[in-house]
């Protein structure tokens, strides 16, 4: 069974392309890629208080109180 249209003349590649094998031998215009870094670190709990203080632009007052 032949199709009713006509082959294309050949627009597409005919081979699947192939991936260069190895690491590549020279570096780029950037230098030689960084080093993937890893951690395995667990998360610590954040210190609000700590970081309340830090974003202020004046340093905390120990005898500050709240009048409601």
């Amino acid at each position: 069974t032949t199709p009713p249209w006509g082959v294309p003349p050949c627009p597409y590649p005919t081979s699947q392309w192939t991936r260069p094998i190895g690491p590549s031998r020279q570096p780029g215009i950037l230098g030689q890629r960084p080093q993937a870094h890893t951690t395995t670190a667990s998360p610590v709990p954040t210190d609000i208080a700590a970081t309340m203080h830090t974003m202020s632009l004046t340093p905390p007052d120990n005898m500050w109180y709240m009048d409601t």
